[in-house]
């Protein structure tokens, strides 16, 4: 969703957590990839191959309810589960193994969010359709992905506490972020490892990976030229990670048409978030993602 959950799941990979806290891995929750911890199984809850994550969900309560402490949270990071249809059967299955369930929710402006997210895509080989940095409206994400308001409404309900965090563009240059979550959430986040996850590249490394994909789209026939290619790609993309060139900067034209289409969206937002929106940290993050708008008022 490109908000903050990959560096907030970075954070856990390693660390020496306190035994009031929980962040399920290893042999409770094998992990694909070995810089960071994610759960995104949670999203099959409450359906019928949600079984097996039901049962792996109890089993790691009943071994947090063994470390006889007042208090022991488990944190899952799911980011998938932000725009799943039917939230409540998510957090219905939560409830009824823990004695208390808050979701957490990052909000980052979409004027960021969603260039991130079309970057993200043109540094996959496997996403074909996005070969340019060339976008129109309707590349953006599909459904409410960015529409916190929509997000939001869809997680309240009777069986659970729901935080949203706002996540500034000046949190990029430090560790307000996760000093924020760990605040709001009241979860301890371990200290920065010095390591970074989806480290952003620069404009030019894009335009050279995009050009790529437009210029071997020919190798995906086979699988065996599909590989060739595949490899190369990957190669390339690691040369460019390891010293990126400036960043990706969009134009005012760019800016204005992305604030436009969730200008409604944010202002809905404010209102569900009633007297939290008056928060020092909420009234900057409005202020960021208004002023790029046409009607801002």
């Amino acid at each position: 969703m490109k908000t903050g959950t990959e560096a907030l799941s970075a954070r856990f990979v390693g660390a020496d957590l306190p035994p009031s806290l929980i962040v399920p891995h290893g042999d409770t929750w094998t992990q694909p990839r070995a810089d960071v911890i994610k759960h995104p199984e949670i999203i099959h809850l409450g359906k019928r191959r949600g079984a097996e994550i039901d049962r792996r969900i109890g089993e790691v309560v009943a071994e947090a309810r063994t470390r006889n402490l007042p208090k022991v949270t488990i944190l899952f990071i799911a980011e998938g589960v932000n725009v799943v249809r039917q939230s409540w059967r998510i957090a219905e299955r939560l409830a009824s193994h823990a004695d208390e369930v808050e979701i957490v929710l990052f909000a980052r402006g979409q004027v960021s969010a969603v260039p991130s997210w079309i970057a993200q895509r043109v540094q996959s080989w496997k996403e074909t359709k996005f070969a340019s940095l060339d976008f129109e409206l309707d590349t953006i994400p599909a459904g409410s992905s960015y529409r916190y308001n929509e997000i939001a409404a869809a997680w309240t309900g009777p069986t659970h506490t729901l935080t949203v965090i706002p996540h500034l563009e000046s949190d990029r240059k430090g560790d307000a972020l996760m000093a924020r979550f760990a605040s709001w959430a009241k979860i301890p986040v371990p200290d920065d490892s010095g390591s970074r996850v989806n480290e952003s590249l620069g404009r030019d490394d894009l335009v050279e990976l995009a050009e790529f994909k437009r210029r071997w789209a020919w190798a995906r026939v086979t699988p065996v030229s599909n590989a060739i290619a595949t490899v190369l790609f990957n190669r390339m993309r690691a040369r460019f990670r390891r010293n990126p060139r400036p960043r990706w900067a969009l134009t005012p034209a760019q800016k204005r048409a992305i604030a436009d289409s969730y200008l409604e969206s944010n202002r809905d937002l404010k209102k569900l978030l009633g007297s939290q929106a008056r928060r020092d940290d909420w009234k900057a993050w409005f202020t960021e993602v208004e002023k790029f708008a046409s009607n801002s008022r």
